[in-house]
């Protein structure tokens, strides 16, 4: 199994003092879409709650990211369910649940067009709990997130090696991001990007960060507190670190404590220094 994580960018602007009955009305409408969506899943039982927000962002793109991670669609299309009832998290502090800031509500597969395949989630936001960063989302002093998944199995775009744990990686493995010369049938040289192609896939956790992967993604509806704010960004150039292998958990652990909103704790998140 592997650690994976990817990116999305997100921005708004606005305020969350107060939840109009139209907001609330416009959440459960925009939930509805997706639960209609014959692509699409949603979290049992979810009703618009005062004191929230909701992101509409595009969490994964069938794609290389800058990890050097293949994603592809088929794997997206049978997994993004997985995404749905997961926690959010800030800088994928994950290892202690209580440290989450919301969940994901819903999530559906999109085909936009042969080179243009993703998913797209809905995350719900306690505002009320994290003013502090609710108006770094809101004002995009906090305007990444990032996707954690384990890949179950993957497999090496040159050799074709499939591992399911390290121990069984192929030598070409370690120099991701590199190309390698190999042959063809014919016997002409050619340049293969080494990356790995993530199979078996499942979503365990979002998380707002300072440096995404997945360049591609954008926000593209934010509901708060009785408004709607629409607005791109361009993600930045770093990189995401790969998740570290210590804080490795099993997807099935987070169900529990996400579907109840009384867990979270009442700690904003910006008064730890690391975010």
């Amino acid at each position: 199994m592997s650690i994976k994580q990817s990116s999305i960018h997100l921005a708004s602007e606005g305020s969350f003092d107060t939840v109009s009955t139209d907001s609330l009305s416009e959440m459960r409408s925009l939930v509805a879409e997706y639960a209609e969506d014959p692509n699409g899943a949603v979290l049992d039982g979810w009703e618009p709650r005062e004191g929230t927000i909701i992101t509409e962002v595009r969490a994964i793109s069938a794609r290389i990211n800058q990890n050097f991670d293949a994603w592809p669609s088929e794997e997206l299309r049978e997994a993004h369910h997985t995404f749905v009832g997961k926690p959010v998290f800030v800088n994928h502090n994950n290892h202690d649940p209580d440290r989450a800031r919301g969940r994901v509500v819903a999530s559906r597969y999109v085909e936009a067009g042969e080179d243009d395949r993703y998913v797209q989630v809905l995350q719900e936001v306690e505002a009320s709990r994290f003013p502090l960063l609710a108006k770094e989302l809101m004002e995009g002093g906090l305007d990444s997130v990032s996707m954690g998944a384990e890949a179950r199995e993957v497999e090496c775009s040159y050799c074709g090696n499939i591992s399911t744990s390290p121990f069984d990686a192929c030598q070409h493995i370690p120099m991701k991001g590199s190309t390698l010369q190999r042959r063809t049938a014919n016997g002409t040289p050619e340049d293969i990007l080494i990356y790995e192609i993530c199979r078996k896939i499942s979503f365990f956790e979002l998380s707002y960060v300072f440096d995404p992967a997945d360049e591609t993604a954008v926000a593209s509806n934010v509901l708060v507190a009785g408004r709607q704010a629409f607005n791109d960004i361009e993600a930045p150039t770093k990189v995401d670190t790969l998740h570290p292998d210590e804080d490795e958990k099993s997807s099935d652990d987070w169900q529990e404590y996400v579907d109840d909103p009384n867990v979270i704790d009442t700690i904003d998140v910006l008064d730890e220094p690391d975010l």
